[in-house]
């Protein structure tokens, strides 16, 4: 995807991606076997952009909820494991 910034000083880039990840795609979407999404469709989506500062600050509370994820995702994924090593001592 291509996205054309007017003003990178003014342009917070996690908000961005955040933003564009919520965007529903699909009316923009064509092609009858692979579905597609062209420049020319891409250049119908208007964004209204936020002011720097509150797009800093979305940003920056958007990351720390996904370093909060990444964390419990890992915790989760170590209790799995433990879990595993505790039953395999179990059943052996």
């Amino acid at each position: 995807m291509v996205v054309n910034i007017l003003d990178k000083k003014e342009t917070e880039f996690y908000f961005l991606y955040q933003y564009l990840r919520i965007i529903n795609y699909n009316n923009v979407i064509s092609g009858s076997g692979q579905p597609q999404i062209t420049r020319k469709n891409m250049n119908s989506i208007e964004l209204l952009m936020l002011k720097y500062v509150e797009q800093l600050k979305i940003g920056g509370f958007l990351n720390s909820f996904d370093k909060l994820i990444e964390k419990q995702s890992s915790k989760v994924e170590f209790l799995k494991q433990r879990k595993q090593g505790l039953l395999q001592k179990m059943f052996v």
